[in-house]
């Protein structure tokens, strides 16, 4: 609970889209680790697959770690009253036992492969690999304007049996859909 005072303030801003001082304080890392973990917030998971059933949310973090020191202070986050667990992630099984799974940029000669042969329920995808929401990921982190925004692929997200809140949805910088583009 030491920092999470600090991690409050940079959630609130980020998703009521203060930029100024307050987001400014903080790395482009933190920013995109509080995301990260705040999707987890939005997001429900289909029942065979929900932190409910495993009594955690598993966070896992495949390719070279590009968050470091950032994740410490989720070490001991709760989210939905679950514990968060991060893992370091090198193989497609160990995916499949991950709630959400952000894919490094070290991945991207591979992205294609991972995202073919990831579990096609209840595993919420997020990366900052340009192009990664339009290849079939979930959500793409992008930075515009010296800030972090996201992208949602909605198509992907419904594929998966997962539910993303509308607050959202309308957060997104932009939502990809088979119906057009979303709010």
């Amino acid at each position: 609970m030491r920092r999470r005072p600090a991690i409050i303030v940079l959630l609130f801003c980020l998703l009521l889209g203060f930029g100024g001082s307050a987001a400014a304080q903080y790395t482009t890392i933190q920013v995109k680790t509080a995301f990260l973990f705040n999707f987890a917030k939005f997001t429900s998971w289909p029942t065979q697959h929900s932190p409910q059933q495993t009594g955690e949310l598993i966070v896992g973090i495949m390719g070279r770690d590009p968050f470091g020191p950032a994740l410490q202070p989720f070490r001991d986050y709760r989210i939905h009253g679950r514990p968060v667990r991060i893992r370091d992630v090198s193989t497609l099984a160990e995916a499949r036992g991950c709630h959400i799974l952000f894919i490094a940029d070290s991945e991207s000669p591979r992205l294609r492969q991972i995202l073919q042969q990831l579990p096609q329920s209840g595993l919420l995808t997020v990366s900052d690999i340009p192009g990664f929401a339009a290849r079939g990921g979930m959500i793409e982190l992008l930075k515009i304007d010296q800030r972090i925004r996201f992208i949602i692929n909605l198509d992907a997200s419904r594929k998966a049996g997962l539910t993303l809140s509308a607050h959202l949805l309308k957060l997104a910088r932009n939502v990809i859909s088979a119906r057009g583009q979303e709010p």
